[in-house]
């Protein structure tokens, strides 16, 4: 099938092809009425986007910097100062981003923690821009508001790290499920014979209690394992609060967990300094590892990939000229990788009938 040119829209609409250029692109300078005359047309004729081809132009034209590129915006509701100490939402915010750049696209990031915006401002700030799609960085426990997320309707839109039940965007996360089930039979082939997993609550009910589920499917092809291995701490919390610290305690003396497998690592590792010697050398494994020195490893949900696929799905719909909720939400599930810390040596004792993940 012949590739369709610029020159052939341009003829069939009545304009110059630099206004279909500009058209394509969702520039504001082209008046809405006619720019969705100009992509009714392409869409008709089977004329797709070539955003490699945008880039190597851009360097032809001694593009130095990446305004000239067509652009996307990436929104996020994390402070600076949190970003700093949290590496999951701070990956998925550079994961979008290089692949934007990658595909070539620039990306204007909003922090809205930082930067106060309206949804009202944000919006105008984004037609000004002529901005085409959007990629909001979902943070567990600093949500972005549903009038925020509204601003999506008018852009391709995609959300990275949870989902928003109400506002059903396509959606790419790190698959949650598959976490707490490779974390639970990668530990018993190990040799661990009672692993013992901490949840903070509030956080596994705001991710549809996805660990717990993961961590349960991988349990039941375990022999002499059950649910009584799994803790529930805290209430709301996104994290171990102290005023947990005696449950788990309780728990631990009661079911005598030979390993512990937590999402908060920090105030995992800060529990344990509170027990007895002999508790005290329990090794610590987490569901959402990254290289920090406080576990013995864990898995990586490979976030840096998340934030990519969000990308990825926001460019796709530009290039099919779709904007705002789906009809179908889609949701694409990174599988993570289990690691393991440098110099931390394993029992080297198998269980023998565990299933594979």
């Amino acid at each position: 099938m012949a590739k369709v040119t610029l020159r052939q829209i341009a003829e069939i609409v009545g304009c110059t092809r630099s206004t279909v250029s500009y058209a394509l692109r969702n520039n504001s300078q082209i008046s809405a009425s006619l720019r969705e005359r100009i992509q009714q047309v392409a869409t008709d004729l089977g004329w797709r986007v070539d955003a490699e081809l945008t880039r190597q132009m851009a360097i032809v034209r001694g593009v130095t910097t990446p305004k000239d590129l067509p652009h996307l915006a990436i929104v996020i509701n994390k402070s600076s100062a949190d970003l700093a100490n949290e590496v999951t939402p701070k990956r998925e915010l550079d994961g979008a981003r290089e692949r934007a750049y990658e595909l070539g696209y620039n990306a204007y990031v909003f922090n809205v923690a930082d930067n106060p915006l309206s949804p009202k401002r944000l919006r105008e700030i984004l037609r000004a821009r002529g901005v085409q799609g959007i990629v909001f960085i979902g943070t567990a426990g600093t949500e972005l508001s549903r009038e925020m997320l509204l601003v999506g309707r008018e852009f391709a839109c995609a959300v990275s790290g949870i989902r928003y039940l109400d506002v059903a965007y396509h959606t790419a996360i790190s698959d949650l499920l598959a976490c707490g089930r490779i974390a639970v039979l990668q530990l018993a082939r190990m040799g661990f014979r009672r692993v013992g997993v901490v949840l903070p609550k509030g956080l596994d009910v705001r991710l549809e209690r996805a660990f717990y589920g993961g961590v349960l499917s991988g349990m039941v092809d375990l022999p002499d394992h059950g649910s009584h291995l799994v803790h529930y701490a805290g209430e709301r919390e996104h994290y171990l609060p102290d005023s947990a610290f005696p449950g788990i305690k309780a728990w631990m003396l009661r079911e005598k967990p030979d390993v512990l497998l937590t999402t908060d690592l920090k105030n995992c590792r800060r529990f344990l300094a509170s027990l007895p010697p002999g508790w005290q050398k329990i090794p610590l494994f987490s569901l959402d590892w990254f290289e920090d020195g406080l576990s013995a490893g864990g898995v990586d949900g490979l976030h840096l990939m998340v934030g990519a696929a969000a990308t990825d799905l926001v460019i796709g719909q530009i290039h099919r000229f779709e904007k705002g909720l789906p009809p179908v939400r889609k949701v694409v599930g990174i599988t993570g990788t289990w690691r393991l810390a440098k110099g931390f040596i394993p029992p080297g004792k198998k269980l023998a009938a565990v299933a594979r993940p």
